[in-house]
């Protein structure tokens, strides 16, 4: 039986670690009777929770859990990682992340989520963000690794980075593209999470083994439309009395939360006097641009923060919900805008092709950028004026995407059924 390592790593517990999770749950039993082993790859003190999940698909015989003690950061470099894949004889190394070790000692396949940093370098996090989370010495690798001229390999792969990463868009800006180049030449295959995420990488950085698209679904038993009971007890945890729109995710620059806030704050005047923007997810409360924007505004009774909720409780806040809505310069296929949905909840959000992609023709998409537009979709869909689009929506099934993933990297190891199947987006 061959194995595959699945590492489930991520920096913050947000969409691209639920896509992790989730995908994990969906693939293990199929896995199992497509005659897979997995080796699970989680941060150290995530094992028991992983070995909850594996015993709840009635895998946890099959596949096995090992913790990574001592992650570096950004560039993943594990020693105790490579060691562990040369000596369980690992067979493959997926990464459902947007980084591998570059000194991986297996065939890889890792998941490109979205080209966001590559395609707008000045807005993913600035030099001294990246030292916040991962400490100068992180920086200093990078820069050694990647971006050293000095250094051989290295130098050859510097000089292929894009135009558009001059000097003055940072260290980490220039690396994460330098460093992403390099995983994608070195590939066995590249994963991609929507149709448009795959078209931008065959025109900015094409993958020579061959990319998948493997998309996020939407789990159904719990992302459903919710009763009154359960609407209503989120409203009272959430201090929540007339009608209210919600935010979810982090607040990062190429999110554009202040730019939203600023929106429906300049909307307000329109908008039922009790109507509130209630912002759910992790750090968004602690981001300083965010917060200088509702002091600024003047909108702290406007603008609420819920900081992380269970799922239970985001299905039943998306249920109640007016709307939930996104101003992103980019997506790979935003979660949220799927489960949203999925429970009822009209969406509002920018026009860009991957959230045409999955949402289906059933959001009401705008203009990136365009001023006035989100506040006005509020606006319309509070008064009636604008028609609710959420009906009718059907998402992703994860046992769709966990198909497309053994076909992966069974057309990788020379297995029986190595034709990838049609995109369930298609």
């Amino acid at each position: 039986m061959p194995l595959v390592a699945m590492d489930l790593r991520s920096t913050h517990d947000t969409g691209v670690a639920r896509y992790g999770r989730s995908l994990l749950a969906a693939v293990a039993a199929p896995a199992r009777a497509a005659g897979f082993r997995l080796l699970v790859v989680v941060r150290d003190g995530a094992q028991a929770a992983t070995h909850d999940l594996l015993v709840g698909q009635e895998c946890a015989d099959t596949h096995k859990i090992v913790g990574i003690p001592g992650d570096t950061g950004f560039l993943r470099d594990s020693g105790v990682l490579r060691s562990l894949l040369t000596r369980r004889r690992v067979d493959l190394y997926h990464s459902t992340h947007y980084v591998v070790d570059l000194a991986c000692p297996v065939p890889y396949v890792f998941t490109v989520h979205d080209l966001l940093r590559w395609r707008f370098p000045r807005l993913t996090a600035s030099d001294e963000d990246f030292v916040k989370t991962y400490g100068k010495q992180c920086l200093h690798d990078l820069w050694s690794e990647i971006l050293d001229p000095n250094r051989g390999p290295s130098a050859q792969a510097a000089r292929a980075a894009p135009a558009e990463l001059d000097p003055s868009c940072g260290v980490f800006a220039r690396g994460f593209a330098v460093l992403t180049r390099r995983l994608v030449r070195s590939a066995s295959h590249v994963v991609t999470v929507s149709e448009a995420t795959a078209r931008e990488m065959a025109e900015l950085v094409p993958p020579p083994g061959g990319s998948i698209v493997v998309p996020g679904g939407v789990d159904t038993d719990v992302f459903r439309p919710r009763g009154r009971g359960e609407i209503d007890a989120a409203r009272t945890a959430h201090r929540l009395v007339g009608p209210y729109v919600l935010y979810v995710g982090l607040a990062h620059r190429g999110k554009r939360l202040p730019w939203l806030i600023r929106e429906l704050v300049g909307a307000r005047p329109g908008l039922p006097p009790d109507t509130r923007f209630l912002v759910v997810g992790g750090h968004a409360e602690r981001d300083e641009e965010t917060r200088r924007a509702v002091e600024a505004l003047d909108a702290a009774d406007f603008v609420r923060f819920a900081g992380r909720v269970d799922d239970d409780d985001l299905a039943a806040l998306y249920t109640g919900a007016t709307a939930c809505l996104s101003a992103s310069v980019g997506e790979g296929s935003h979660l949220p805008s799927q489960e949203a949905l999925a429970c009822g909840c009209e969406v509002v959000a920018p026009d860009l092709p991957a959230l045409r992609e999955t949402t289906a023709g059933h959001a009401h998409l705008y203009s990136p950028g365009r001023a006035g537009l989100p506040g006005s979709l509020v606006t319309g869909l509070l008064d009636g004026t604008v028609p609710a689009r959420a009906r009718g929506y059907a998402p992703g099934s994860w046992h769709d995407s966990a198909v497309r993933l053994i076909a992966c990297w069974e057309s990788i190891l020379g297995g029986r059924n190595g034709v990838l199947p049609p995109s369930p987006l298609s």
